[in-house]
C-alpha cells in the first residue's frame, strides 16, 4: 500500500465520503477513485460522463474523431471572429498580447506579431528542410 493513502482503508470503515477524502488527501475525485480500485474498496462516486464533442476536448483531453472535429470547428469560428475584429481595428489585434499566437489567430499585422510568424516559419523550414 502507497504511503500517500495507507489511511484509506481506516477511512473507507469509519464512512467518510469519498468527497472528505478528497478534501483530505487534498487530491482529484478521480485519483481516490483510483487508490479506492487499487485497494479492492467499493465507492458510490460515478464518473460525470461528458458527451463527445468541443467540451470533451477541453474538460477530459478527448482526441477521439469527434471531439478533434468539434475542437477544429470551434477554433476556425474563433478565428473568423477575431480576425474580423483585427480588420475593423485596422490590422491590429485590439488586445495587449502580441505575438505568435495573436498573429496566426488574430491575424494581427503589426512588427511583433509578423517577426513571430517570420522566425516560427523559418524554424519550421530549418528543421524540414530537406537535404540535397
Amino acid at each position: 500500500m502507497a504511503v500517500k493513502h495507507e489511511l484509506l482503508p481506516l477511512f473507507v470503515a469509519a464512512g467518510l465520503s469519498d468527497s472528505r477524502i478528497v478534501r483530505h488527501y487534498g487530491v482529484a475525485p478521480l485519483t481516490v477513485l483510483r487508490w479506492r480500485k487499487a485497494e479492492g474498496l467499493a465507492t458510490q462516486w460515478k464518473p460525470k460522463v461528458v458527451e463527445h464533442g468541443e467540451s470533451a476536448y477541453k474538460k477530459r483531453g478527448c482526441r477521439c474523431d469527434v471531439c478533434r472535429a468539434a475542437n477544429t470547428k470551434a477554433q476556425q469560428t474563433g478565428n473568423v471572429r477575431r480576425r474580423a475584429l483585427t480588420e475593423a481595428n485596422g490590422g491590429i489585434a485590439p488586445i495587449a498580447r502580441h505575438g505568435l499566437s495573436t498573429g496566426r489567430n488574430w491575424g494581427c499585422w503589426c512588427e511583433v506579431c509578423r517577426g513571430a510568424i517570420k522566425a516560427a516559419n523559418d524554424a519550421w523550414t530549418a528543421t524540414h528542410r530537406r537535404a540535397g
